[in-house]
């Protein structure tokens, strides 16, 4: 805003000392006759021309401040809705990054329960090998139990499959 006004003063004291030139030199250009010679005509004709001389300065001045008033209207007009625009895209901005807040949160809980059903799979696969295991253990000693209660003739054939020696 202050550079606005800075340029429309320095154009208005260009254009004041631009007319003051140019009607200097046309007043330094004119010849102005003596006292004694000039009849009353040539003396009502220069007033006449003075006068004039003096409200068209004035009204050039006039008309540029004019114009620099509608100029700095219509200035202040965008200025405004600049304003309006800039606002509207500052509180679009807030609600995109609000929602970036929010995708960020719900990512990260989606994450963390991703990371504790992996968690409780892998828990769950280690406690049936080790059940498994287990098992195993017990049918190997219910098997080896069982076949020393049993006569060698009454041995079950499944049992010399899975490689086992008879005694």
């Amino acid at each position: 805003m202050t550079a606005m006004n800075e340029a429309f003063w320095t154009e208005l004291d260009a254009r004041i000392a631009t007319d003051r030139l140019t009607t200097k030199s046309s007043s330094t250009l004119k010849v102005i006759p003596l006292a004694s010679t000039t009849t009353s005509t040539t003396r009502s004709a220069e007033s006449t021309e003075g006068v004039t001389r003096t409200v068209a300065d004035w009204t050039q001045v006039l008309d540029t401040v004019s114009a620099a008033k509608g100029t700095a209207q219509e200035r202040e007009a965008q200025l405004r809705e600049e304003s309006i625009t800039r606002a509207a895209l500052t509180a679009d901005l807030q609600l995109a990054q609000q929602e970036i807040h929010a995708f960020r949160t719900l990512l990260q809980e989606t994450r963390a329960q991703a990371d504790a059903r992996v968690h409780e799979a892998e828990e769950r696969a280690r406690a049936a090998e080790l059940r498994a295991k287990a098992a195993e253990i017990w049918l190997k000693q219910i098997e080896q139990a069982t076949r020393g209660l049993l006569p060698d003739s009454l041995h079950p054939p499944c049992l010399n499959r899975i490689g086992h020696r008879r005694r």
